[in-house]
């Protein structure tokens, strides 16, 4: 169920907001949302570091104390993969989005007209990515996760690493076929490349791609040779540009 975060930290706005989105939820019956609001940014941060990220934050790009470019950096180091919108009076801050990787910049005064769309795509967004799982065979079992889960994979002494968002790890057993062969569900996902012959990542956790590596936003690098260097760019630049 997708879980949306409304900030503004005008009271009007946020109430007339909320309203719009539930009455979306009213009218859309297969629309499971479970929306929050919040009058400020420090609020809404105590609350992602509390319960753990949204889905979809819409944010108010003119607030004081923190404005809604500086609320969305601080939320991409908390969460990657979720979705971003702004909802503000100027048109000032839109280039800037896109450092955060918003997907849609709406001016106020906002309308069921103009939401609709928004909320479309972002649930649409959501299912695509929600879908899938893997099952791995590790020592202690099968153990299933869900493809958005994984950050990257890596063949480490004939065994397969998945290293998760969360910041843990995951170990199959020894494999016995090739890397590519083990991790094919993973590939056939569009957020999956492989970096090198004995890594893979998931491009919704990349912060940056360098010559030689692919650096994920908790800090790992992620190994990238020159014969795949290019497929990676174009993967991670395909997804968070599409």
């Amino acid at each position: 169920m997708p879980r949306i975060a409304l900030c503004d930290d005008d009271a009007n706005d946020l109430r007339s907001i909320a309203a719009i989105i539930r009455q979306y939820q009213n009218t859309h019956l297969d629309a499971q949302l479970l929306l929050e609001t919040f009058p400020s940014g420090e609020e809404l941060l105590d609350a992602v570091r509390s319960n753990g990220p949204f889905d979809l934050y819409l944010l108010d790009a003119v607030m004081p104390h923190m404005n809604g470019i500086e609320l969305g950096s601080k939320l991409r180091t908390h969460d990657h993969v979720a979705q971003i919108a702004y909802v503000t009076v100027s048109p000032a801050f839109a280039v800037d989005s896109y450092k955060v990787h918003a997907f849609h910049y709406l001016l106020k005064p906002v309308t069921d007209k103009d939401m609709v769309p928004l909320l479309d795509e972002a649930l649409a967004r959501f299912r695509e990515k929600d879908e899938g799982a893997h099952c791995v065979r590790t020592k202690g079992g099968i153990r299933r996760m869900l493809i958005r889960e994984v950050a990257s994979v890596e063949l480490r002494q004939r065994q397969v690493r998945y290293h998760l968002a969360d910041g843990s790890d995951i170990f199959s057993v020894s494999l016995r076929s090739s890397f590519a062969e083990a991790i094919v569900p993973l590939l056939d996902d569009r957020r999956f490349v492989l970096t090198s012959a004995s890594f893979a990542v998931n491009v919704a956790y990349v912060t940056s791609v360098q010559k030689s590596s692919a650096m994920l936003f908790d800090g790992e690098a992620v190994p990238i040779t020159r014969m795949h260097r290019l497929a990676v760019k174009q993967a991670w630049e395909d997804y968070w540009l599409s």
